[in-house]
């Protein structure tokens, strides 16, 4: 692995049962500092694909290589790693009785072991970084779905992250506070974070990507970069697709 590489898969597989394949044979390496989007219809594996990346699905076959640590060997300590790969899922997941500060405190006292002082005024930064330091003392369920959206993704920076994944952040959402959304994860794509994001967002998968990856038939059917992609798309499926959403 190139000291630049950060996530390889080698020959990943996904079966549920003994018929329903979701993920077969796939390979790519996504280098530190990489903005991925996901895209492609639904049912062809793409947040199977995310959760096998931090073991939230355990793979059927193949390996996964996380800085190096091979996360399908039973010996890694999948927890370590995920202390450095944090994931926005669609639900938010915030945890209803505790206010939002709270939220963001609560994984870095425990895991980091930081002060509560020390996890206050990091989780009050991340509040302003995502305009929300005004709801701080406020319960999940007196937020919109964008604001709850926004605290998620600072609860996982709170972490202090060298990977976010994200799946669907904004698909639960009206299109106004997807805005909200999609202006924060933009801002945080020039961060030098490495990013992996499955969305059915088209323009905003064109407008921060370094990189495309169109899943079809339970597999990477094509990649490349935004403009290739989205301009110039080389196979027949990946055609059809952009032709779809551009008409």
């Amino acid at each position: 692995m190139t000291d630049n590489t950060i996530i390889k898969v080698e020959h990943l597989s996904k079966t549920f049962g003994e018929d329903l394949v979701v993920l077969k044979d796939i390979n790519t390496e996504i280098k530190k500092g990489d903005v991925i989007s996901i895209i492609g219809p639904s049912g062809t594996g793409k947040s199977t694909f995310l959760r096998c990346l931090n073991k939230l699905e355990t793979s059927t076959s193949g390996k996964i290589y996380i800085n190096g640590a091979d996360i399908t060997n039973k010996k890694t300590d999948i927890l370590k790693i995920r202390q450095k790969m944090g994931m926005v899922f669609q639900s938010f997941n915030l945890f209803s009785h505790l206010m939002v500060i709270e939220n963001l405190m609560l994984a870095p006292m425990k895991l980091l072991k930081m002060s509560k002082q020390e996890a206050y005024d990091n989780g009050m930064e991340l509040l302003k970084t995502v305009g929300l330091a005004s709801k701080a003392l406020a319960f999940p369920e007196e937020l919109s779905g964008g604001q709850k959206q926004r605290v998620a993704i600072a609860r996982t920076l709170a972490m202090k992250p060298e990977i976010i994944l994200f799946d669907e952040p904004t698909s639960a959402l009206d299109p106004i506070t997807t805005q909200e959304v999609q202006t924060v994860i933009e801002t945080l794509s020039k961060s030098g974070r490495t990013m992996v994001i499955v969305t059915h967002s088209m323009d905003f998968a064109r407008k921060i990507s370094s990189r495309v990856m169109f899943f079809a038939q339970g597999t990477i059917y094509e990649e490349g970069t935004s403009r290739q992609i989205f301009e110039n798309p080389q196979k027949p499926l990946t055609k059809k697709f952009i032709h779809s959403i551009s008409s």
